[in-house]
Parts: C-alpha cells; structure tokens; sequence
C-alpha cells in the first residue's frame, strides 16, 4: 500500500511540473516576444545596426 502510495505521488509530482513547465514555457514565450518588439524599438530610435543582435535575440 505504501508503494502504491508513492508511486500516486510520484505521478501527480509529474503531473504538476509537466503543468508547469507549460505555463513557464508560455510566459516565457510571451516575454521573449514583448522584449523583442521592445529592443526593436530601441535598436529603430537608436538606428544602430541590429544585424548581430538579431541573430542573438532569435535563439
């Protein structure tokens, strides 16, 4: 009973991060996304070459 215990536990730990790493995952996204739009701003009122940056930013 007490294995039968830790392995529900195990799953719903799983469970948990898998729901997790989905919404960090999606605000990460998001955050990369508002940055990005946010540097092309500064990059476009500075008029700098953003040639290097932009390789970096897409990764």
């Amino acid at each position: 009973m007490q294995a039968k215990n830790n392995l529900s536990q195990f799953v719903n730990m799983i469970f948990s991060y898998k729901i997790n790493f989905f919404a960090f995952l999606f605000l990460n996204i998001f955050s990369r996304s508002f940055s990005i739009n946010k540097i092309k701003q500064i990059l476009n009122n500075k008029s700098i070459n953003c040639l290097p940056f932009s390789n970096l930013i897409i990764i």
